[in-house]
């Protein structure tokens, strides 16, 4: 397996965790509007975050 696509196994992995989490928040949330915008904006930080790191580690290692 190359390191791009161990990088790439490792993004999918954390878009997988960051759903888990995201699914937890809005179950959690029970209908409450305010914790459903906050679980969705979180939710979005962690895919930018997720998606920088990913095409960061990417150039490196080409």
């Amino acid at each position: 397996m190359s390191d791009a696509q161990i990088i790439q196994s490792a993004y999918a992995e954390t878009l997988s965790k960051l759903f888990a989490v995201f699914f937890d928040a809005l179950s959690a949330s029970g209908g409450n509007s305010t914790a459903a915008t906050q679980a969705a904006d979180d939710f979005g930080k962690g895919i930018a975050l997720a998606r920088k790191a990913r095409d960061q580690a990417l150039q490196l290692v080409q």
